[in-house]
């Protein structure tokens, strides 16, 4: 079933201009950096003040960055399903790549519920008011993720027809060498 997706991928026009083309992938990769900038700046400064390691800033006016951070992200979508477009059987086959699109869906899932359960209480909290230790906890949670993320994008290309359970295998067995 999934070679038979990747095959009709392949297939597509997209596919087609990005495996083809000189220029195209490169630009996407660095289209990709700029939303990851975008997104990962705009989201970073949001939980580094929730877990008020940054101060001087209000909360409410940090909320305007979302915009930019839903930017980021539309950037990266776009320029990442060019780039998967390209060669989805072997970013598939990538176990970077997958867990990295498991961070991904676990950072929405979190972006998510803090939209619902802790945006609005914030966002309506005078100044200087202590923020909940759930939105500490749901911030804390989203800069691991995006961390994570931006790691696992990058080890994608080392990890490159290299499955993750050797990486584990093989740093249990140093741990049990210590």
């Amino acid at each position: 079933m999934q070679s038979e997706i990747f095959s009709w991928i392949h297939t597509t026009w997209l596919s087609q201009v990005a495996s083809e083309s000189k220029w195209l992938f490169t630009t996407m990769e660095t289209v990709h950096f700029m939303g990851l900038s975008l997104l990962l700046g705009s989201v970073a400064i949001l939980d580094l003040r929730i877990l008020r390691v940054v101060k001087r800033i209000p909360v409410e006016k940090l909320f305007d960055l979302i915009p930019l951070a839903i930017v980021g992200f539309v950037i990266q979508l776009l320029s990442g399903v060019t780039m998967f477009s390209a060669e989805p059987a072997k970013y598939w086959g990538n176990a970077g790549f997958r867990v990295k699109m498991l961070l991904i869906a676990l950072a929405g899932a979190n972006a998510l519920w803090f939209w619902i359960f802790e945006h609005g209480e914030l966002k309506a909290a005078p100044p200087g008011q202590n923020i909940r230790a759930s939105a500490k906890v749901v911030a804390a949670i989203s800069l691991a993720l995006w961390v994570l993320v931006l790691t696992f994008g990058r080890i994608i290309t080392y990890l490159d027809g290299f499955e993750l359970a050797s990486l584990f295998g093989a740093a249990s067995s140093v741990a049990r060498g210590l």
